[in-house]
């Protein structure tokens, strides 16, 4: 998991209640603009679809039996490392059967605390290098660059993942970028070769075909890439997390660039597993902002999800080392039934019906009234008809019957 905000980021000076737009880099135009632009190719939710719960949590080599208790009762998917043990996997899975745990593994990094670094040192070849031969190390993260292109890299990683998988569901796949992009070359303590970032993306593919198809039978290939724009990688895997959904975990309240609806309801809509994973940065912000901003990222998720396999990730200040708390908010649990249809785009914002209530997002810089068309109570208990929905914010209306 990245734990910096490395995406493009910009600085605003908001009030302490204003809450993260969901922008494109230096634009005023949001991320996901306001129109019909992409919201009826989607097709309304199944009837039966759940609000599913997503956790990470890494650097745990056993839990308690309360941990094991929490998270089966509060998540339906766990992301953790491949170092937990055998009995703690085998308490979750006994208490909650339908929980799908995945271990972590690196897809392009190898660092050397890693078990596995011994063999992959005496293997030269697996490492990218620059013009001069020598390996190539991300400073911000402390891995070494390796070839996705390469065979013996490719073997190496699922012949390890193998052997460690069988007590887990799948594997949880970090760091399958997209392209070697702008911001992480200056990250790199040598000049990664062009020819290196010409052929990535199509390398990169070629890792996941490999994996897919030599992991072991019945085992789940689950990718964590920036691939917001395609559906390139999903495809080709058995599902894809959207990291920093609507604000990163890692990231300030005046930060803003994450992928949104439009993103999520696209790629939920194959029918893949698909986690949109938000969170913020507690550093200097109140409770009520950490509320807003937690209402405002899952209102979007509820707004923008597609299918039974869409799941929903909270994290504070990006650790996700022993965070099991952080993970889970009672907001997650908020009785809204079943969506009734798409989301649409009324009165200037994104809105979408569930048979419990309605759900409202507006992702701009001006704020709208709302007329509700009947009356809703909302999460603190008032009752009302219209609201005024405050500019980057997210409402969740619950019916009265």
């Amino acid at each position: 998991m990245n734990k910096s905000d490395i995406y493009v980021i910009v600085a605003l000076t908001i009030s302490s209640l204003l809450l993260l737009p969901t922008f494109s880099s230096a634009s005023s135009t949001p991320n996901v603009s306001i129109s019909v632009k992409g919201v009826l190719q989607y097709p309304a939710l199944d009837p039966s679809t759940p609000i599913n719960k997503g956790a990470v949590v890494y650097g745990a080599s056993s839990f308690t039996a309360a941990e094991i208790s929490f998270i089966a009762s509060h998540f339906t998917l766990l992301s953790i490392g491949f170092e937990t043990s055998t009995s703690s996997l085998q308490g979750i899975k006994s208490a909650n059967p339908n929980m799908k745990i995945l271990g972590y593994k690196d897809a392009m990094g190898m660092a050397t605390y890693l078990d596995d670094w011994t063999t992959v040192n005496a293997n030269e070849s697996w490492f990218v290098h620059d013009a001069s031969g020598s390996r190539i190390m991300m400073t911000v993260f402390g891995w070494y660059l390796m070839d996705v292109g390469n065979a013996g890299w490719r073997q190496h990683w699922v012949s390890y993942v193998n052997s460690k998988i069988n007590s887990y569901d799948g594997v949880f796949t970090d760091d399958v970028w997209n392209t070697i992009p702008d911001w992480a070359l200056p990250n790199f303590d040598k000049t990664v070769p062009s020819s290196v970032i010409a052929r990535w993306h199509t390398d990169m593919m070629g890792f996941l075909q490999y994996a897919k198809a030599n992991l072991i039978s019945g085992k789940v290939l689950f990718v964590n890439s920036d691939e917001f724009d395609t559906n390139d990688y999903l495809n080709i895997a058995d599902g894809e997390m959207i990291e920093g959904y609507e604000h990163a975990p890692w990231g300030s309240i005046t930060t803003f660039g994450r992928p949104s609806i439009d993103v999520l309801a696209r790629k939920s809509a194959t029918g893949k597993i698909v986690w949109a994973e938000s969170g913020m940065d507690t550093t200097g912000v109140s409770q009520t902002q950490i509320d807003a901003m937690l209402k405002y990222c899952y209102s979007s998720f509820l707004i923008g999800m597609n299918g039974a396999k869409a799941y929903w990730g909270w994290n504070l200040g990006g650790t996700y080392v022993g965070s099991i708390p952080n993970n889970y908010q009672t907001i997650m649990d908020t009785s809204m039934g079943q969506p009734t249809g798409a989301y649409y785009v009324s009165q200037g914002v994104y809105m979408r019906d569930f048979t419990g209530g309605k759900v409202l997002f507006n992702p701009s810089a001006n704020s709208h009234t709302v007329s509700l068309g009947g009356n809703y109570q909302l999460l603190n208990g008032a009752v009302v008809s219209s609201i005024v929905l405050a500019l980057w914010s997210g409402e969740i209306l619950l019916s009265l019957t």
